[in-house]
């Protein structure tokens, strides 16, 4: 069945119907992730355009 999310939720033992489930991320997870750094990294990178205290 396709998704939508990020991560895919699965028994830590897929013959015992008991056992607990875990998740495990994505390709698009860490393609988010990437995106998502990029974006913070230019954000705080300095500016060209930033005035330093010159006139």
């Amino acid at each position: 069945m396709a998704s939508y999310g990020l991560v895919k939720v699965i028994r830590r033992d897929h013959t015992d119907p008991a056992s607990a489930y875990r998740w495990e991320p994505k390709r698009s997870f860490h393609a988010v992730a990437r995106h998502n750094r990029a974006r913070r990294d230019h954000r705080h990178a300095p500016s060209a355009f930033t005035n330093h205290g010159g006139s």
